[in-house]
């Protein structure tokens, strides 16, 4: 709320940027930052962030002209646009002198963006009367912008000013920040003009106190798994991996994978109801990674890919799906008598995903998709790719190919000791529990198995070997990479207490 420092002889206001996530408020921020270099009497400042998200808010204070006679400092503010944080929003909101509504201008986002909106109205009805407002028609350059009127019909807004701008590129940032100031500072002069302006006197806050606030506020509980799921998500993409062309020609894996994407204790009363193929509507936090995960399902129910109600079952208890691109698989030891169960389930298998960096194909999603009964199956759902022996039995003449993938194959083994004994995760040194993505290997086994004995170490290697080998793969390769990548990875006391130490 506007403010008056009589220290500094200034008056301040609050321009707080408002949207749903991903619309680019950080990004005005920071190009504000660059823009007004000069001006501005702070650096740009985020307590928290996730992928480039703001989770708390982004703070920066730039002096921008008089207002009633006194020199005016602007705290600029984005809030965070995930709907789990929406008690930190709805605070940032409520402080708030004129707001910014930083818009994705593309079609297809418009009615996140409506509803967004309806959260800037509940505010101006709680402080009776409607704050100076503005949209910001971001990214233009994207291929079915819609033009700045055109958006705002789709929105409802007709009347409400609006600046079109790019915001990555810097264009159109200035003209929007210049406009909610003078939105503000009118309003502030009619006030004082009419003699009825009437603001707080006092020192302007600090970040560290609007973090102290925040901090109080507490987040929805029904939607605090989402925010776990945010975190892995975060963990994941940060991780910089890059997924397959739709150009790959691959195979199906084979019926010897690992099957089970979860592996939880068993439990009792469990009925004889089927899984259902997941869909695109499941709830909020029952889906990762949380950015993308709902696009994938979404993509493959629109290609028919989901429209049978019970997929294959292939024995042991395992219920497999092919899915065009993607190979979905659930397994009893997946099922949940509740949904709040399988949720939890599924941030536990998310975290642990994210621990695999770069052996886990950017595309992989997990849904807790509900049976249509009283049961939730968690599924996995890999992209189609060759099984590490199918690939090795086909390639094996070509040394070029085959030589990359058997050191990577190496590491991955080391990868999977270094987890069991630093994080306690379990992973499968089975070949067949590893695939080949445009020659690179990926993890598709499962990771609820028990972690590896480091006693067993050895000889699960030397099984891993052998099954390379049979494959006409050549052994010696995968068990040097392997002995090397651990070395890097434990200390020798560490690498000297896996089994007799021969492997490695």
């Amino acid at each position: 709320m506007a403010f008056f420092d009589p220290a500094e002889q200034r008056m301040g206001v609050r321009v707080v940027y408002d949207g749903v996530a991903g619309s680019g408020k950080t990004t005005n921020l920071r190009q504000l930052c660059a823009l007004f270099a000069t001006q501005r009497t702070t650096e740009l400042y985020t307590p928290a962030e996730l992928d480039g998200r703001t989770l708390y808010f982004d703070w920066a204070q730039i002096s921008a002209g008089v207002v009633c006679g006194f020199p005016l400092l602007c705290q600029v503010i984005s809030v965070p646009g995930h709907v789990v944080l929406t008690p930190r929003r709805r605070h940032l909101l409520a402080t708030a002198d004129v707001i910014v509504y930083v818009c994705d201008s593309t079609a297809s986002s418009v009615e996140r963006a409506r509803e967004g909106l309806e959260l800037v109205d509940a505010i101006g009805r709680e402080r009776g009367a409607p704050l100076p407002f503005l949209i910001q028609a971001n990214k233009q350059d994207q291929a079915g912008a819609l033009a700045g009127g055109a958006l705002l019909r789709e929105l409802g807004r007709e009347g409400v000013p609006f600046v079109e701008a790019i915001a990555a590129d810097g264009i159109g940032v200035v003209d929007t920040f210049v406009h909610a100031v003078r939105a503000v500072s009118r309003r502030m002069q009619e006030q004082s003009n009419a003699g009825t302006l009437q603001v707080p006197v006092r020192a302007a806050d600090r970040p560290a106190d609007l973090l102290a606030e925040l901090a109080e506020a507490a987040l929805d509980p029904e939607m605090a798994a989402e925010m776990l799921l945010e975190e892995a998500s975060a963990a994941f993409l940060l991780a910089g991996l890059e997924g397959p062309s739709d150009e790959q020609d691959v195979d199906v894996v084979g019926e010897g994978d690992v099957e089970a994407p979860v592996e939880v204790p068993a439990r009792a009363g469990r009925s004889a109801s089927l899984p259902r193929l997941p869909q695109g509507d499941v709830p909020t936090g029952f889906v990762w990674p949380a950015h993308t995960g709902r696009g994938t399902l979404h993509d493959l129910h629109d290609g028919g890919a989901l429209r049978d109600a019970v997929p294959s079952a292939t024995g042991e208890g395992a219920f497999v799906r092919d899915a065009g691109n993607f190979v979905l698989r659930t397994a009893l030891a997946a099922r949940f008598e509740d949904a709040e169960s399988a949720r939890q389930a599924l941030v536990r298998a998310a975290r642990e995903r994210t621990q695999l960096g770069p052996l886990l194909a950017p595309e992989t999603v997990l849904v807790a998709q509900d049976d249509g009964r009283e049961a939730t199956w968690i599924w996995t759902l890999t992209p189609r790719m060759p099984d590490l022996v199918s690939w090795l039995e086909e390639r094996h003449e070509d040394a070029a190919a085959t030589g990359p993938a058997l050191v990577a194959f190496g590491n991955a083994l080391a990868t999977a000791v270094t987890l069991a004994r630093l994080q306690g995760i379990g992973m499968s040194f089975e070949p067949r529990a590893f695939g080949v993505q445009e020659g690179v290997v990926r993890y598709v086994g499962d990771l609820g198995r028990a972690p590896i004995a480091e006693a067993e170490v050895d000889a699960a290697v030397a099984e891993a070997v052998r099954i390379v080998e049979t494959a006409r793969g050549n052994g010696p390769m995968v068990l040097e990479a392997f002995s090397a990548e651990l070395r890097r990875r434990l200390s020798h006391a560490e690498v000297a207490g896996l089994g007799s130490g021969k492997a490695a």
